[in-house]
């Protein structure tokens, strides 16, 4: 009994000292990169995460077809782990995964309220209405820039 008094605080010293060691490091997906777009009309710039198939890299000429989301910081970990198996396994076609985030300088629900309700309404503390807007840039800006650049994407080692 006495000697479980004593580990007992041993042990939970050695725990939390293990626990503060352990650094976080940001995780990465492979064969992504973030870029940044302006909407020319907002001036705002839009980060979007980009995730290129496995082959990009060996074929030039060939076309992908492109999946693209919004919400990038919360959908594009989630449609890349998804899709990564069926992807590799020949299950599903390859395809470039584009995530749209919102708008730097933005808190993410300001951004989000923003650019995804369809009228404006006073009522809300936040501005509203910019829907249409935000979709004149993905389909103007965001869907035409995604085939024209080669990304390169090069390896962490």
């Amino acid at each position: 009994m006495k000697l479980s008094i004593f580990i007992l605080p041993l042990l939970l010293i050695f725990t939390a000292n293990s626990l503060t060691a352990t650094e976080i490091t940001p995780f990465q997906i492979p064969r992504s990169k973030i870029v940044e777009i302006k909407d020319p009309n907002s001036q705002r710039v839009y980060p979007l995460f980009i995730k290129l198939p496995k082959s990009y890299s060996k074929n030039d000429d060939k076309t992908y077809p492109v999946i693209y989301l919004t919400d990038a910081l919360y959908s594009f970990q989630i449609v890349s782990g998804a899709t990564r198996y069926p992807m590799n396994a020949r299950k599903m076609k390859e395809a470039i995964i584009v995530g749209i985030s919102y708008a730097k300088y933005s808190r993410g629900d300001s951004s989000r309220v923003r650019d995804y309700t369809p009228s404006l309404n006073k009522a809300w503390k936040k501005k509203t209405g910019g829907a249409q807007q935000h979709m004149e840039f993905i389909e103007d800006s965001v869907i035409e820039y995604t085939p024209r650049v080669r990304i390169v994407v090069t390896p962490k080692i």
